[in-house]
């Protein structure tokens, strides 16, 4: 078992908590007297008494040199209300030293006779205070047993010493020889500890003295005689059966469960072996106010401490002792980043419960309150390592400073000869002081480089500083002012804290002249060039903006009005890093702006931390509980890692507190589309689209509407290619407005090399980018110059391969829709191709600007742009015959041939054969986004299943258990039995790809049919059944189909789908043969041609042709080989 009591569970704090739990009522810290006996050099007294200065500190030991080594410290540190002696226990039981509040004894009470101990105890009673407590450290039977070997052994080898010298140098010999023996136990715990006592305690307690331990039972007759009763521990925990685990509570509670007290704590001993007890014990006057067990029916009153620091991607968290804690609760988790964020301070539960509550959970407060303190109580239990429990504020709560300071004095002198000295800190931790940190603290403190922000933070760590709540303040605000976006993310949650009111869960307390903490936004910055910039900014002319920006930082450089423009713009840009250096600048100068904060979160959520953002962002929700702009941030955030059940709750409540925000109502509309609540999803993206009309945000929020237009199975052909022509001519008037000059447009053959420019958001790792690379990655340079626009901010390695493909490359993201256009004429593009269509970070407006010559639209949207600027559609030749589907499109459609439709992913593993022949029953599967599940979609599925009672569907992509549960329960409506419906929910890509072993036919959705998961799948071997619709998007895994000439894998109706689906399950040799054979499918149909780009060459040619002769443009037809 533990036996280790801390400095702190033995201070008058740590017994004043504790009693409580038993539900004594002892004297408060701050005011209390205070006898310890064994104090040593009494270090922990005067560390005490620096911090209660109105408490007085009596410390007796019989070891004159200790007590004059502390005495040279009291002298030292100034102190004058704790007093140290060197008495003999015959001359301290012959004064009367007056009464104590607290009595703390040592382990000189078991070096002790019978007698003496009575005496001890009896002399203790008669100088207690009507509410005082006495806690004396024994050794306790059966566990300790183990020191009688010990000091046998030492006997044995000390058995020729005659005089003391030879004793104690035998006893010595003894430990070194068995600590060699020994490597771990409780023999080789004492024996560690036998090495590190000075000679008078060696021969007490292990040369001369029998050291006599005894049971509890017979310890309590003592505590009786004395006219004493029994408490409890100072470690309560040791006193609890549940501390062992879940067997010894069981065993307990069995065997001993109605005994009292006393009888249940001796059956607790033999069942733990218990070695030592520091008991509390009370006057008998409290003995009907003593409970069974400790109770925490005051945790609402305590207090928590503990330096934990987490390592994220383990979630395990280190105390300063090294000592690691992990845990998958997520709740203790983030109650030990409260407790560590505010080290070395206290948090009281309170606190912990309004800082680790997530007000975007649905299970309310009430419940949330009760996890906390259940988790309290779980975490209080476990006695874990460094943690702190106070009853009271601690010390460092209340210290008044108004500049962080050392925590004890420490004078120059203790400096001779050494580079660190040992302090205790306020809880008891022994911490090493450097002569630089030291040096540091005299110079003031201050932070403005690397080095003396980890000298001050090493000083936290430490927990050797102390001053106000503004002290703290400063101290993180100044951290922040280094611009250092990894110190920022660490700090920014103990900035908060520090900078939130206590009624708001931090630490802030209210100050009359605290202005200098708080500047104004309208400080020194010339208005006129500020105005001048968001004007040049806003109308398009970002290059310029962007320079008179820098201009303006350099001058005003502590703006906050400046810095708060200049992080927006930047983030607009997608400058993340330039945004993040203003957002933690200007938190530097005003902590508690919400624009920084939200700022600071949403930008670190773009560079792909998971962690540090949310907790921002919650922090500004349960500060502005009906702010949307709170709500919206923390959305964004789940967006970004992609949960659509947070991001709706956020989203909606966003709009519940701002119903008229064109940006939150598209962000919502957005959501409910993820979600299948369609319906829903095109009121709000109408409505949010109407009112941005004259905002920036107008072209992206209708390429978002018109997007969700294409998932809605109740959206008739006519209106949806009506809401395309209609942002077209939106896009045509808004083209109007803008003057842009066109140079004469250089003839091809001036230059030898047709200049073909692609415009993407999807130059990165997307589904895009295995459609467009075999193309791109074998077109002829010889008559081709590549130029890539990249306008996505997220790049990465598949974005260094496109722009090596590149004759030329540019990064647009901070280019407005006009400069992107001058940019391409200045490259003198012939054919300008459109990769993104209405998808996320398309620059469509650009194209109704008419740039180049000849305008494309290809692969990364299935449907028309709308833009009558817009020159051809380039669609798959797969999808229909020519004339079939041109009425649906503004452009003219440029039939291609593939030759390879799609690169196939590194990690497709080997095909295995197929499942079916293995299970005896066929598995169907579905790996499309969830809104492309349609009640028609499920209402086909329902049918086959009901017809294959042996088959199975496995769902996959699943966003979270809500929305598993939702499927499930709509099939089982259907008819489907449960145990033939597997969910799974999103998984790595590797894991993802894995499951199509599983799978014998994937079922397509409609009318949104499959596109990558469809080309995943047949490079797994496994074919889609898809059902043909009346548009392109209704016809993608269709043409993939014929693509691979696997034309009994399309249906031209929802009865045919149902039909095929049920006849497959016959057909188990067809499917395997189609599975085994499916690379050497593909294998040929890519050797038809010399390369993959051979026919979009041609097609390029054929445009420019047209374009050459003053011919508009035309369908284009190829000829396929």
């Amino acid at each position: 078992m533990k036996s280790f009591y801390s400095s702190y569970q033995t201070s008058p704090a740590g017994i004043n908590t504790t009693a409580a739990l038993y539900g004594i009522d002892c004297a408060h810290p701050e005011r209390a007297q205070v006898l310890e006996l064994g104090c040593g050099k009494g270090f922990h007294l005067i560390r005490q008494a620096s911090m209660y200065p109105q408490s007085t500190f009596v410390g007796i030991d019989l070891d004159p040199d200790k007590i004059a080594q502390g005495q040279q410290r009291i002298s030292e540190c100034g102190v004058d209300n704790v007093f140290l002696y060197s008495l003999g226990l015959a001359d301290l039981l012959s004064i009367d030293p007056g009464k104590f509040d607290y009595i703390i004894i040592h382990e000189i009470y078991s070096l002790l006779d019978e007698g003496t101990r009575e005496s001890l105890l009896s002399y203790c009673e008669q100088h207690l205070t009507p509410c005082g407590i006495i806690a004396v450290k024994w050794n306790t039977l059966p566990g300790a047993q183990v020191a009688d070997t010990l000091r046998e052994a030492i006997a044995l080898h000390g058995n020729t010493a005659r005089s003391e010298e030879e004793k104690i140098s035998a006893a010595k010999a003894m430990l070194a020889y068995m600590d060699m023996a020994h490597t771990d136990g409780d023999l080789k715990r004492l024996i560690t500890e036998a090495l590190t006592l000075s000679d008078a305690e060696l021969a007490v307690r292990y040369v001369y003295n029998k050291n006599d331990a005894c049971y509890f039972s017979e310890f309590n007759q003592h505590v009786e005689k004395s006219r004493l009763c029994y408490a409890g521990d100072i470690s309560a925990q040791f006193e609890m059966a549940a501390h062992y685990g879940e067997d010894i509570e069981l065993v307990h509670k069995t065997a001993a469960g109605a005994f009292n007290k006393i009888a249940s704590q001796q059956y607790l001993d033999f069942a733990v072996n218990r070695q030592i007890r520091f008991s509390l014990l009370t006057s008998n006057n409290h003995r009907d106010e003593i409970r069974q067990d400790p109770v925490f029916d005051n945790i609402d009153r305590l207090h928590w401490a503990g330096n934990y620091q987490r390592r994220i991607e383990a979630n395990t968290f280190y105390n300063r002792q090294g000592e690691s804690l992990s845990s998958d609760n997520d709740l203790l988790c983030r109650i030990l980043d409260i407790i560590g964020d505010c080290w070395p301070l206290s948090v009281s539960t309170a606190q912990i419960i309004q800082n680790t509550f997530q007000p975007e959970e649905i299970e309310g407060q009430e419940v949330h309150t009760q996890q906390v303190v259940a988790t309290l109580k779980a975490l209080f239990l476990k006695n874990v390592s460094g943690l702190y429990v106070s009853l009271n504020l601690s010390p460092y709560n209340q210290a008044t400073s108004g500049n962080l300071r050392l925590i004890e004095k420490v004078t120059e002198s203790r400096w001779a000869g050494n580079n660190h000295i040992e302090l205790l800190n306020g809880w008891g931790e022994s911490a090493l002081l450097t002569y630089d940190e030291f040096r540091y603290i005299l110079s003031g403190l201050s932070i403005s480089t690397q080095y003396e922000y980890n000298l001050a933070h090493e000083l936290v760590s430490k927990g050797l500083l102390t001053g106000s709540d503004i002290a703290w303040l400063r101290l993180y605000q100044q951290s922040m002012s280094l611009k250092d976006i990894d110190i920022a993310r660490r700090r920014v949650s103990s900035l908060m804290l520090f900078s939130n009111s206590i009624r708001n869960g931090g630490f802030k307390k209210d100050h009359v002249s605290d202005k200098k903490h708080l500047q104004k936004k309208s400080d020194d910055v010339d208005l006129r060039a500020l105005g001048k910039m968001k004007s040049l900014y806003v109308c398009g002319n970002v290059k310029e903006a962007h320079a008179l920006l820098e201009q303006l930082i350099e001058k005003y450089p502590d703006s906050i009005t400046l810095l708060s423009d200049a992080a927006s713009i930047y983030q607009q840009m997608s400058h993340f890093d330039d945004a993040l250096k203003c957002h933690t600048l200007g938190l530097s100068r005003n902590s508690t702006d919400f624009d920084f904060y939200s700022g600071l979160a949403q930008c670190l959520s773009k560079k792909s931390d998971l962690f540090y953002p949310k907790k921002v962002a919650q922090n500004l929700v349960r500060k502005y509980p009906e702010k949307a702009e709170a709500w919206d941030v923390l959305g964004v955030i789940y967006n970004d890692v992609r949960n659509s059940l947070k991001y709706e709750i956020c989203a909606r409540k966003a709009v519940e507190f701002n119903a008229n925000n064109a940006t939150f109502l598209i962000k919502l509309g957005n959501v409910l589309s993820e979600r299948n609540k369609m319906r829903e999803a095109r009121e709000h993206l109408k409505k949010g689209v109407q009112l941005s009309e004259s905002t920036n945000s107008y072209f992206p929020g209708y390429s978002n509407m018109l997007f969700v237009l294409l998932h809605d199975h109740l959206c008739a052909q006519d209106e949806m290619f009506y809401e395309h022509q209609m942002y077209g001519q939106k896009l045509t008037q808004w083209a109007k407005n803008i003057k842009l000059k066109k140079s004469p447009h250089v003839a091809v053959k001036e230059r030898s090399r047709l200049r073909v420019g692609f415009v993407s958001g999807d130059f990165r790792n997307h589904p895009v980018s295995n459609f467009i690379y075999p193309v791109l990655g074998s077109i002829d340079k010889s008559r081709f110059d590549i130029i890539g626009y990249n306008a996505s901010p997220n790049n990465d390695n598949h974005t260094l391969m496109y722009e090596a493909l590149a004759t030329r490359w540019h990064e647009i993201q901070s280019l407005s829709h006009t400069e992107l256009a001058k940019l391409i004429i200045e490259d003198e593009i012939d054919i300008l191709i459109d990769l993104s269509g209405h998808t996320a970070y398309n620059r469509l407006p650009v194209f109704g600007l008419k740039p180049a010559p000849v305008q494309m639209s290809w692969v990364g949207y299935p449907g028309t742009t709308g833009i009558k600027e817009m020159d051809y559609y380039i669609i798959d030749a797969n999808f229909a015959s020519p004339g079939v589907l041109d009425g649906q499109f503004t452009e003219k459609l440029a039939y291609l041939p593939v030759a390879k439709k799609f690169e196939p992913s590194q990690f497709s593993g080997a095909i295995n054969p197929l499942p079916a022949l293995t299970n005896g029953y066929i598995t169907f599967g579905s790996f499309n986004r969830p809104q492309k599940l349609t009640g028609a979609v499920l209402d086909c599925w329902g049918k086959i299943l009901v017809n294959l009672p042996k088959a199975k569907l496995l769902l996959a992509s699943m966003s979270d258990q809500e929305m598993m549960c939702h499927f499930t329960e709509e099939l089982e409506k259907r008819g489907v039995q449960k145990d033939q419906i597997i969910t799974r929910l999103k998984t790595g890509f590797v894991d993802y790809l894995t499951m199509h072993n599983e799978v014998d036919v994937l079922l397509d959705t409609f009318p949104y049919s499959g596109g990558t998961t469809v080309c995943h799948a047949y490079g797994m071997g496994v074919p889609t059944l898809a059902c043909a619709g009346n548009n392109i998007v209704a016809r993608q895994s269709a043409a993939l189909m014929v693509h691979l000439g696997l034309h009994d894998f399309i249906a031209n109706s929802e009865d045919e789908y149902i039909e095929k689906a049920i006849t497959f399950d016959k057909q188990y040799e067809y499917l395997n043969t189609v599975r085994l054979t499916m690379p050497d499918r593909l294998r040929e149909i890519e050797q038809r041609v010399e390369r993959p780009s051979w026919y979009f060459e041609q097609l390029l040619e054929k445009a420019w042709q047209q374009h050459e002769q003053g011919l508009p443009p035309e369908s284009i037809v190829l000829p396929e080989l």
